[in-house]
């Protein structure tokens, strides 16, 4: 059985990079990343992945554009969405769910938690809510 493609997508190479590593690590799943939400817009369209990762704060576009713009497309509107951003900030909150995360994951976060938001998304698919 292949592995699914997670697509993550953020403008800092290190948080990019160890979030793809995070998500290898067990040998469950295959990363795929992105440095900024043009590129990750591009790669969603033509990698189709499970699941995409993508940081609310990235300039042009910025996560909550990179969700909208993926939703509205009919090749990439089933895919789910886990926005990364900081926790205690309010509005963040309230954007990532108008913009149509499927699943909102504060800063910082422990690998396991990561590891285990990936795999309920993954299970129960895109939210129908959105």
């Amino acid at each position: 059985m292949s592995q699914p493609t997670i697509l993550v997508i953020n403008d800092d190479k290190d948080i990019t990079n160890i979030i793809a590593d995070i998500l290898e690590f067990h040998g469950e799943y295959h990363a795929v990343t992105a440095y900024n939400g043009a590129a990750g817009i591009a790669l969603a369209v033509s990698e189709r992945p499970a699941l995409i990762i993508v940081d609310n704060m990235m300039p042009d576009p910025n996560g909550y554009e990179v969700c909208r713009t993926v939703h509205a497309n009919p090749l990439t509107s089933a895919i789910p969405i886990i926005m990364t951003l900081l926790s205690g900030i309010p509005d963040f909150e309230s954007l990532g769910r108008a913009a149509g995360a499927d699943e909102l994951l504060y800063f910082p976060f422990e690998p396991d938690e990561l590891f285990q938001r990936v795999k309920a998304v993954l299970a129960r698919g895109r939210s129908v809510e959105h």
